[in-house]
Order: structure tokens, then sequence, then C-alpha cells
């Protein structure tokens, strides 16, 4: 879901999904070309369209699979006044069987912040030098917890 407010020089953008995903035991094999006889055309993106001249043009690989699931939800809200000051926070959390038992679940955070310097007035006599200045910091957390919930 995404929803968007726009109120004079302030914009929000807020964003909502789930992902679900189930992979079976089985194997994975993909293989890729250059060089299409049809150009970038996904009508007719089959290997045997691709003009091969030489072994870089082509690319295969595979590997085994295993049964796994992943089930994430995750939220996002962007801010920013003006085009110059920019504000964006995110939560993700993932149950996930390949993690670790004990730890099956993971919330996974994160913050930015922006500040466009070519937008403030200031900087007009650097327009024709410079022309998009923006400053950003972030931060995350991509680790799971380190011990398990002890449920006694």
């Amino acid at each position: 879901m995404n929803y968007k407010l726009n109120i004079d020089r302030h914009n929000i953008d807020i964003v909502l999904g789930q992902t679900i995903e189930q992979n079976k035991f089985g194997e994975h094999l993909e293989a890729s070309g250059n060089n299409l006889l049809f150009g970038d055309s996904w009508d007719h993106a089959y290997l045997d369209n691709a003009q091969i001249k030489k072994l870089a043009d082509v690319s295969v690989g595979g590997h085994p699979t295993s049964d796994s699931s992943l089930a994430s939800f995750f939220g996002r809200v962007n801010y920013n006044f003006n085009e110059k000051y920019m504000l964006q926070a995110t939560v993700r959390t993932d149950g996930s069987s390949n993690f670790a038992k004990g730890h099956r679940w993971g919330i996974f955070p994160s913050a930015s912040a922006g500040w466009v310097v070519t937008n403030e007035e200031f900087m007009e006599s650097v327009k024709g030098i410079m022309d998009f200045f923006k400053i950003r910091a972030s931060w995350d957390r991509t680790e799971t917890a380190t011990s398990p919930t002890s449920n006694t």
C-alpha cells in the first residue's frame, strides 16, 4: 500500500507491504547471453537469440536449493520539506526458516536524513558550477538477535 500527502511544501510518502516466499527442494539453473538479435525486447529474450561471438557473451550457473520459507512485513515513511530537507524511516521484520532456531524473526530498522544544499538561496551564485549537492547520513541494523528469548 502506498499513501502520498502533499501540503504546501511538506511531502509525505508512506509505504506498507508484505511478502511471503516458499521454496521447495530442487535445483536452480540460470543462463544469460549478450548481444541479442532483437535488442532488449523481452518478447524475444531467449538464449537462442544471443549472438554468441565469444565465451564471455554467455553465462550459465546453477545450484541446489532446499526447502525454505520467508515472511516479511515492512513500512517506510519519507518526508521532505520543500525538496531541501529529507527524512526517511524504514522498519522491516523478516521471519525465515534459514535463520537459526530460536532466532527465526529479525527486526531491521533504518533511518536517514538529507539536505539538498544546492536548493538553498545562498547557493544561487554557484548554480553554473555545481548543479546538485546533497549531504546525507544514514543508519541501519542488519543483524538478528544473538541470544534466544527465554520463555521461563
